[in-house]
Order: structure tokens, then C-alpha cells, then sequence
């Protein structure tokens, strides 16, 4: 699989080129309320209800392959947990960021629970239409926003033609002061105050 990495180094323009457009078309499509149901192409299969355990499936499903944004991090965490002394830091690693990913979540399901639907209707957006078109400004808010990272994604060549926020001089300086903390306090401590945090 060597052969793979070494062709979307040699390749990466197009690929990010080409994965630029596929933002920009799908987030197009979103935008003016279309969108694709995977569900209608598998014969003989009934859609599934809203809260039934194929729908929350495919919604686990479809959010694993779309938060692209992740990866990195997930890849970053399953890479420490592999590299680290014991399983139980590298499970411990793991469980944490875990309980990060869901807490959120949980917090504004309980939220949403107790203030009741009505306190959130506002996240639904609106229906409005444009001449002919019936569109939703929530859709058309995601739609512009994919549609600006396809953007991106061409024309900054993938986020690596776009200028540093801080001098190089002060990322050095922030890289070696966390080393000299982490240098400083033991493990399992960063491991306790994660814990306790979260």
C-alpha cells in the first residue's frame, strides 16, 4: 500500500482539485435542496423510521464518513494509543476523547429535552422561495459553506498557500514551552486532569 501514499503525494494537486469540485457540486446541490438518499438504491429494504436502530446506524454511518474534520484527530489519538507504553494509558486515551466527543452532545440533548422543542425551532431554519425555487436556509446555509471549502480546497492548494496566523518565531516558542511542561509534569497527571475536566 506504499504505492498509494506516494501517488497522492505525487498526484495531490489533482486530488485536492478534485475533491475541491466534488465539494463544490454537492454543496451546490444541498444549497438548492437536493441531496441523495442512499436508502431508495437498496432494493427491498424499507426506509427506516426516525429513532429506529437502522436509522440511528446509518446516521452513525454517514456522520463517520462525513466529518472529514476528525479524521486527523481520531488518527492522531488512535496513533498515541498505539504508540504508548500500556494498553490502559491507550485505552484510557482513547475513552477520553470519547467522553469529549459526547458530552457535548448528551449536554444538548438534555438541554433540548428540558427547555422543551419549541426553544430550539429557531435551528430549523425557514422555507422561503426565490422565484420559482422553494428553498430552506438551513440547507442553503451548508450548501454555502461546502461550496467555500471546495473553494478552498482549489485555490489554496488544500490550506497549504495560506500565510501562517503567528510568526514561525512564536510557533517555536509556544512548541518548546509545552515540551518543557510536558517534560515537567508526569503522565498519568495529564491523564487525571482530562479526566476530571471532562
Amino acid at each position: 500500500m506504499g504505492w498509494l501514499g506516494g501517488t497522492f503525494t505525487i498526484d495531490r494537486g489533482v486530488l485536492l482539485g478534485g475533491a475541491g469540485w466534488v465539494l463544490v457540486a454537492l454543496g451546490l446541490l444541498s444549497a438548492f435542496g437536493g441531496g441523495i438518499d442512499f436508502f431508495r438504491l437498496v432494493p427491498g429494504r424499507p426506509r427506516p423510521v426516525a429513532g429506529s436502530l437502522a436509522g440511528t446506524f446509518a446516521l452513525g454511518a454517514v456522520s463517520g464518513v462525513a466529518g472529514f474534520c476528525t479524521g486527523p484527530v481520531v488518527g492522531a489519538i488512535h496513533t498515541l494509543a498505539l504508540s504508548s507504553a500500556s494498553p490502559a494509558r491507550g485505552g484510557t486515551l482513547l475513552g477520553l476523547y470519547g467522553v469529549g466527543m459526547v458530552l457535548p452532545i448528551t449536554f444538548i440533548a438534555l438541554l433540548v429535552r428540558k427547555l422543551g422543542h419549541r426553544s430550539v425551532s429557531w435551528m430549523r431554519g425557514r422555507r422561503f422561495r426565490v422565484g420559482r425555487l422553494r428553498l430552506h436556509a438551513t440547507s442553503l446555509t451548508m450548501g454555502a459553506v461546502t461550496v467555500r471549502v471546495g473553494w478552498i480546497l482549489i485555490f489554496t492548494n488544500g490550506m497549504a498557500a495560506v500565510p501562517e496566523l503567528l510568526p514561525s518565531n512564536w510557533n517555536a516558542a509556544f512548541e518548546n514551552l509545552g515540551r518543557q511542561v510536558d517534560a515537567a509534569v508526569p503522565s498519568w497527571a495529564w491523564t487525571a486532569l482530562v479526566g476530571a475536566c471532562c
